[in-house]
C-alpha cells in the first residue's frame, strides 16, 4: 500500500475492492444497536457507509496518513479512528471483547503475521459477535507482483526500485484449511470461499490502483512520476487484454478473493 498517496484511495482508486466489499457485507445483518471494528478502515469511505446502519464504528489502521485522511474527509459522530495495528488491537483493554461485529477488508495481505492477526481480531468480538474478512487469495498473474518486475527491468524505472521487496503476501490455503485455521483463532461456525472476478478499467482506474497500490511508486521522483505511470499503463494494456475485441480503451483483470465469515465461539 502507498500510504503518500493516501488522498487518492478513494472513488476509482477503489473500484476493484468496492465491487467484491458491497455484495458480500450482505453476510452481515447490522442492526442500529450494533457496535463495529473496522479493520484496516484505510481512507474511511467504507467505515462512513457502515456507520450509518450502526450504533458505532471504530476504524482503525496503522498509517497516521490514511486516518488523517480519514478523520478530515470521513467523520461522523459515531465513528472514531484510532491509531492501531491488526495484529495487536485486541491487546486494547477498551477494544478487547467489546464489538458487536468486525470487518476487514483487502487488509491483511499487508499484515506480516496474518494467523496473529486473526487471533486478535476475534479478540474484539464480544461472544456471539460476527467477523467478516475478505483478503486477497492467490492468483498466478497477479498484477502488482507482474508490475513489480516490469519496473525492475526497465531501463529507467530499475534505478528507483532496485532493492525494493513487495511485502504482500496473498492468502494460500484453501478453505477446509482456512476453516481450520478460524477454529484456532477462537472463531466457530465458520464459512469461507474464494471468489474469482474478472473487472473491466479504464486507464485512469489502472493508474490510480499502481499509484495507491504500489509503495515502491513513492520512490520515484516526483517530477516522473505521470511518466512511469504512462509507461505501466502501456504495459498493462498489452499483457491484460480486454473482454471485448477493439475495446483498447480498457483492460480485464482478472483476481481471486478469500471470504471468511465467523462467529467469536461462546
Amino acid at each position: 500500500m502507498n500510504f503518500s498517496a493516501c488522498s487518492d484511495y478513494c472513488g476509482d482508486a477503489r473500484v476493484i475492492q468496492q465491487t467484491i466489499i458491497t455484495p458480500n457485507k450482505k453476510k452481515l445483518t447490522f442492526s442500529p444497536e450494533d457496535t463495529v471494528l473496522d479493520v484496516g478502515c484505510g481512507t474511511g469511505e467504507d467505515t462512513k457507509l457502515t456507520a450509518l446502519k450502526v450504533g458505532k464504528v471504530t476504524g482503525i489502521d496503522s498509517s497516521k496518513e490514511m486516518l488523517d485522511f480519514a478523520l478530515k474527509n470521513n467523520s461522523s459522530s459515531n465513528i472514531t479512528y484510532l491509531l492501531e495495528d491488526a495484529q495487536t488491537v485486541g491487546d486494547n483493554p477498551d477494544l478487547r471483547g467489546k464489538f458487536d461485529k468486525v470487518v476487514c477488508f483487502h487488509v491483511l495481505h499487508w499484515v506480516p503475521d496474518v494467523i496473529k492477526a486473526l487471533g486478535s481480531i476475534c479478540d474484539c468480538l464480544k461472544p456471539g459477535g460476527e467477523a467478516l474478512i475478505i483478503m486477497d487469495n492467490h492468483i498466478d498473474d497477479l498484477l502488482y507482483y507482474s508490475a513489480d518486475y516490469f519496473l525492475e527491468d526497465h531501463v529507467k524505472w530499475s534505478k528507483y526500485v532496485k532493492g525494493y521487496t513487495n511485502q504482500c503476501q496473498l492468502w494460500t490455503k484453501s478453505v477446509p484449511a482456512t476453516e481450520d485455521v478460524l477454529r484456532s483463532c477462537g472463531y466457530a461456525n465458520g464459512h469461507c470461499e474464494v471468489q474469482e472476478h474478472a473487472m473491466d478499467l479504464s486507464e485512469k482506474q489502472m493508474k490510480l490502483l499502481f499509484q495507491t497500490q504500489m509503495p515502491q511508486i513513492s520512490l520515484i521522483h516526483e517530477n516522473e512520476r505521470n511518466e512511469c505511470l504512462e509507461d505501466l499503463w502501456v504495459w498493462a494494456k498489452t499483457r491484460y487484454q480486454p473482454k471485448l475485441v477493439g475495446q483498447t480503451e480498457n483492460v480485464t483483470l482478472s483476481f481471486k478473493v478469500m471470504v471468511m465469515h465467523a462467529e467469536k465461539s461462546t
